[in-house]
């Protein structure tokens, strides 16, 4: 139903209508019953919810501002049944999508991470995929039309991709592994550990863009290597939810969250509150030279870049000895030359270790 119809609606009942998208644990909290079909009713103090099709988005529900009657209801329960283009009612896939969210979610629950999956999905699943998780928050954008992005970017390298509903604005993507050989850059001949990172970090950031350029908002991507879905799935959904929860804890100018740049982050984020206390009681005192935004942004340029010298002057558009001269004052105030490696490590930790205590 288009907002023409919802407005059409508006001028029958004499009220406000709008169609919006609610998730499921909203639809249960406002006494709606378990698996609703389209044209079941939610009521509450202020109007109801009419469901209008359930989908991998969540609930497409008519919000109106008043409570039915019951011919009222009736009458819009047998136009939804009347329609015969299928635009009110979830696909067949759709449906198995919203299911395996679900089974997903149950594993991640109870830790059953290497769970096999569930017999629907194992003929369906049964060769490698690309998992990624996307998370998009932007009150003016519906889901639907940001899945359809997602699914219009990732069509040109593959038309077989899953899209699976985890939790409110938080999907879980699975593409086949070959898409990697369908990528014009993948080099075919060569097996390198290294590229196939590139070209998932590539992918990862090529679907960011296309989602933030169409639609702004916050969006971000996780993405990991290639798994084997039959009992790694669950595992893939922890290991990028993870991923994704501690990109934007230490990294929060990132919108791409990479699990093999965050060793050391999840280290530490792991660490127990007292002993994050106790070790930034006794290291107050090297702590402080992260605390000016420009050094902390010089640093977290450097590691990144494998503290080249050369390519982080570059990337920071000033003079190699510019950079030289900050890193000399950064030493003196820490004690720390980040040119070496062991400097380089304590440095790093840190700094995770100041965001910790200090931007909380």
């Amino acid at each position: 139903m288009d907002k023409e119809k919802a407005r059409q609606l508006e001028d029958i009942l004499g009220v406000r209508v709008r169609l919006v998208t609610v998730s499921p644990q909203a639809w249960a909290g406002r006494g709606g019953g378990e698996s609703p079909k389209p044209g079941d009713v939610a009521e509450f103090d202020q109007g109801c919810w009419l469901l209008v099709k359930r989908n991998e988005t969540g609930l497409k529900v008519l919000e109106i501002g008043k409570r039915l009657s019951s011919v009222e209801s009736r009458l819009l329960r047998w136009a939804l049944s009347q329609r015969t283009d299928g635009a009110f009612l979830s696909t067949e896939n759709e449906a198995l999508a919203i299911r395996l969210g679900e089974w997903i979610e149950a594993r991640l629950e109870k830790d059953e991470l290497h769970a096999p999956l569930p017999g629907e999905w194992a003929a369906r699943l049964s060769g490698g995929v690309v998992p990624m998780l996307l998370n998009y928050e932007h009150a003016g954008a519906d889901a639907g039309q940001i899945l359809n992005v997602a699914r219009s970017f990732l069509s040109d390298l593959s038309d077989e991709t899953v899209i699976v509903p985890l939790r409110p604005a938080e999907w879980l993507i699975l593409a086949p592994d070959r898409l990697l050989m369908e990528m014009e850059s993948f080099d075919r001949e060569e097996e390198d550990p290294d590229g196939v990172r590139e070209e998932l970090a590539s992918l990862a950031e090529g679907l960011q863009q296309a989602i933030t350029g169409e639609w702004g908002g916050d969006c971000h991507v996780a993405v990991a290597e290639p798994v084997q879905p039959r009992e790694e799935l669950a595992a893939a959904a922890a290991l990028l939810r993870e991923t994704l929860e501690l990109g934007r804890r230490f990294h929060p100018e990132r919108r791409v969250h990479l699990p093999w740049r965050i060793h050391l982050e999840w280290l530490i984020g792991h660490l127990p509150e007292p002993a994050l206390r106790r070790i930034a009681g006794r290291m107050h005192g090297a702590m402080e030279p992260f605390a000016d935004p420009e050094t902390a942004a010089m640093l977290e340029l450097f590691f990144s870049l494998d503290c080249n010298v050369s390519e982080t002057a570059r990337r920071m558009y000033i003079h190699r000895n510019t950079l030289l001269y900050r890193l000399e004052k950064f030493k003196l105030e820490s004690g720390l030359d980040v040119r070496g490696f062991n400097d380089a490590v304590r440095a790093r930790i840190l700094l995770l270790l100041y965001k910790m205590t200090k931007r909380k």
